[in-house]
């Protein structure tokens, strides 16, 4: 029997993530390009290339022109890494995106939202179980 021993963040955060933007459809632009990001990263890491990221920082070569297409400059490699395989619970409802997820390697979503004007919220729904539910 072999037991493991060792140190890690990514054990149930259970964390919440609440973006509020100042119009709807800034909200829906976030949405459409998290989706957007999180395709081109997903891609890029079944093909293998988030090995590449690791060891040169660069993005392929799509997915840097899709960002620059998307004139969303900010992101780096690691941002962009944060896309890929993040598998939050994600709901828009007017102005606002809120995320649901057990991963604390957020800082990719923080940047575009707040790039994109948002403003943004991040707690724990251990800490704050009353908060989770509330409206918007």
């Amino acid at each position: 029997m072999k037991i493991w021993r060792g140190y890690g963040s990514d054990h149930s955060s259970n964390l919440v993530m609440i973006g509020e933007f100042k119009t709807e459809e800034d909200a829906e632009r976030v949405y459409e390009l998290i989706n957007m990001i999180s395709e081109n990263a997903n891609s890029d890491f079944a093909k293998g290339i988030f090995e590449q990221w690791s060891k040169n920082d660069q993005l392929s070569e799509e997915t840097e022109n899709r960002l620059r297409e998307l004139k969303l400059f900010s992101l780096s490699p690691p941002d962009v890494s944060d896309f890929a395989l993040w598998n939050p619970s994600m709901e828009r409802s007017g102005k606002t995106l809120r995320f649901r997820s057990d991963d604390v390697e957020i800082g990719g979503f923080v940047k575009l939202m707040v790039a994109e004007g948002a403003k943004v919220q991040v707690y724990s729904a251990h800490s704050y179980p009353d908060d989770e539910d509330k409206g918007d």
